[in-house]
């Protein structure tokens, strides 16, 4: 597993440690720092999606976006594809995005309902109407939770994926340091090692925030 973090690697030695402690210094555990947080990413997102109709009065169909947290980046799909879209997009947004051919399947595949739950679904907070995107799935103690970034709703907020119900907030953190979430979930069975589009993980972790 890979965590990443976007603040200077000096300020953020006590909570690597801290984490180490919680997963026993499992070797499986990296660090990465990078460009942009999560938040950051998910503040883009919102960004091209406010503009998609202007865009496509432009001639630009942007048909999907997604955040891709490995590579850091906002993934901006459009159909059909050409150079002076690509190039149109990546003057109006920077190095923060990459521009891809999509019909827009990915994200239809993405929001479809789905059980149990897989890391890199889309999810949904009912009582905001906030859009966000599920992690991993954890466990601690005989709980089961589902981990998604601190900024995507407020305490006991609901969440649900394809439609349906599947958690609320139990606990929380955004700050500066640490961004994170964890619902629990409303049925054992919808915890998983399941990750979207990529290989699964290969272990359970255990985890309390």
């Amino acid at each position: 597993m890979t965590i990443n973090f976007s603040e200077n690697s000096k300020y953020m030695n006590k909570e690597i440690n801290d984490i180490r402690k919680i997963f026993n210094d499992d070797l499986k555990i990296k660090f990465k720092q990078v460009q942009r947080s999560e938040k950051k990413l998910d503040e883009i997102h919102s960004t091209v999606l406010s503009k998609k109709n202007e865009l496509k009065e432009q001639g630009i169909h942007v048909t999907t976006i997604y955040s891709d947290i490995q590579r850091n980046k906002v993934i901006i799909g459009i159909y059909p594809f050409d150079s002076t879209a690509r190039d149109s997009l990546v003057n109006i947004f920077g190095s923060d995005i990459e521009v891809i051919e999509s019909d827009g399947g990915y994200e239809e595949s993405r929001t479809a309902y789905t059980r149990p739950l897989e890391g890199g679904l889309r999810i949904n907070n009912i009582d905001t109407g906030w859009g966000c995107t599920g992690g991993f799935s954890a466990s601690y103690g005989n709980w089961v939770y589902y981990v998604t970034a601190g900024h995507c709703g407020r305490s006991s907020d609901r969440f649900s994926q394809g439609g349906s119900y599947f958690g609320y907030a139990y606990r929380l953190v955004n700050s500066s340091e640490l961004d994170a979430m964890l619902i629990s979930l409303g049925q054992l069975s919808y915890a998983s090692n399941y990750n979207y589009g990529q290989p699964n993980f290969t272990y359970r972790c255990n985890l309390e925030l």
